[in-house]
């Protein structure tokens, strides 16, 4: 939940100019308020900013009015009658706090890539989505170079940076261990069998994953981008393997009749009917 008076300041803001679009005085559905904070603040999203849903919001932020039951059961927001916002300057959007912020899936991938060609990569400020460096894009990129921004660079040399500062300061290793294990070219695996040994392996994930939040936090502000264009409430890709891996696998026999029941379906199904059927690719790669 966010802390910060600037960040509650904001949230309150948007939320009474979005009441303030109502032509009605009764009480908003919650559904109709989502609907008008958007046209306030396009990107707006309450995950961003700690809160699961929009009523946990308002439930923290009860100067604004109250939640009431209507005739239907639904839930509705009833604007109280002199909210106060404390100040008039509401400031930009406040960063959510490293820990709660996710960073979406393509532009994580994008940012943290060892690829050298990861610079030609680009972030649209139009439709705020990464530009992969194709063909079709570059003649964008040429026709619209000011629509576009260089994302900023988490890759090998600033995630090594990461691997040295907690080896030393978390891990509590001397220079010269440290050196031995950065220095190869397959450092990053050198680093995490180490710090496996250690049983360090998940706090070096979540320190250098927090570390590459920062600096997308940081490339964000300094652009004026709102962070609820980079950021999603999906987990990041390091924190889903992790809760996969910690998955207790199926019984034999329940995987067995999983199979037979696939192939019994596929069986009874018609030529027609199997053109339409999609896999993705990486499971047909997966099983070469």
């Amino acid at each position: 939940m966010p802390t910060s008076s600037k960040a509650r300041l904001y949230l309150s803001s948007i939320i009474l100019k979005a009441a303030a679009l109502n032509s009605s005085e009764e009480p908003l559905l919650l559904s109709r308020l989502g609907i008008l904070l958007r046209r306030v603040a396009t990107d707006f999203d309450v995950r961003a900013y700690g809160y699961p849903t929009l009523k946990d919001l308002l439930v923290d932020l009860p100067e604004l009015g109250e939640l009431v039951v209507g005739p239907n059961g639904h839930p509705q927001f009833r604007i109280g009658p002199s909210p106060q916002l404390g100040q008039e300057d509401t400031g930009p959007i406040e960063a959510p706090a490293p820990d709660s912020l996710k960073l979406k899936v393509r532009f994580w991938q994008a940012i943290t890539s060892f690829r050298k060609e990861r610079s030609r990569t680009k972030f649209d400020l139009d439709s705020a989505r990464v530009l992969a460096p194709e063909a079709d894009s570059e003649d964008l990129l040429e026709r619209f170079p000011e629509r576009f921004l260089a994302l900023p660079d988490a890759g090998e040399s600033f995630q090594k940076l990461l691997a040295i500062q907690f080896l030393k300061s978390e891990a509590g290793l001397d220079e010269d261990e440290i050196g031995s294990l950065v220095e190869p070219a397959e450092w990053l695996m050198s680093v995490s069998s180490r710090l496996k040994e250690l049983g360090k392996e998940v706090q070096w994930r979540d320190f250098r994953n927090e570390g590459i939040v920062r600096l997308a936090v940081e490339w964000a502000e300094k652009h004026g981008i709102e962070l609820t264009r980079i950021a999603d409430s999906r987990k990041q890709p390091s924190k889903v393997r992790e809760e996969r891996a910690s998955r207790p696998p199926a019984p034999p026999n329940v995987s067995v009749s999983i199979r037979q029941g696939l192939h019994q379906l596929i069986d009874s199904l018609s030529d027609d009917e199997l053109r339409h059927i999609s896999v993705p690719a990486w499971i047909l790669f997966r099983q070469r």
